[in-house]
C-alpha cells in the first residue's frame, strides 16, 4: 500500500539528516505483480519492529522494472510432473522516500546476483521465468547514506 499510492505515514518519526534513521523496504515480485512485498532489515540500527512500522523514517521501494537469464534452470514438480523453469536475476528501480512526507530522496537501479533457485515459486506458464528476489544487501550501500 505505501508503495502503490504514495502513502504518507502521518504516525513515523521524523527523517533526521545526519543521524541514524529506521527502514522499511518492500518490492514488488514481477512487472505484473501490483502487490509488494515486505524485504526484511537485518541491519539492527536500521530495523523495525515487525509490530511498530511507524518507528521508520525511511521507506524504500523497489519496483521490478526487467530480467536478465542468469543461465541456471530450476526443477520444480507441479502437478505431479517435473517442470524446468529458467532463472533470471531480478533489475529493480529503487526510490526512497522519508515516510511522514513521501518526498523522494534518492533513486538508484540494482540487479540482483543469486544463482540459487527458490524452493516455492509461482509463475506465468504462458512465460515461465523464476526472478531472484532483492535482499536487502543488495541497496545497502544506496540506503546508507540516507540512514545513517
Amino acid at each position: 500500500k505505501v508503495c502503490q499510492n504514495s502513502y504518507k505515514v502521518s504516525n513515523a518519526t521524523p527523517y533526521q539528516t545526519g543521524s541514524t534513521n529506521k527502514v522499511v523496504a518492500f518490492y514488488n515480485a514481477s512487472q505484473n505483480d501490483e502487490n509488494y512485498s515486505k524485504l526484511y532489515v537485518d541491519k539492527d540500527s536500521w530495523s523495525v519492529s515487525s509490530d511498530a512500522p511507524q518507528e521508520a523514517q525511511l521507506i524504500v521501494c523497489m519496483d521490478f522494472a526487467s530480467s536478465v537469464p542468469t543461465g541456471e534452470i530450476c526443477k520444480y514438480e507441479s502437478d505431479g510432473s517435473q517442470k524446468e523453469i529458467p532463472l533470471h536475476n531480478a533489475v529493480y528501480d529503487v526510490k526512497i522516500y522519508e515516510a511522514t512526507t513521501y518526498n523522494k530522496l534518492g533513486e538508484t537501479s540494482i540487479t540482483t546476483s543469486g544463482l540459487d533457485c527458490p524452493s516455492f515459486v509461482t509463475y506465468d506458464p504462458s512465460d515461465p521465468k523464476v526472478f531472484q528476489k532483492p535482499e536487502i544487501s543488495d541497496v545497502e550501500g544506496f540506503v546508507t547514506k540516507y540512514a545513517n
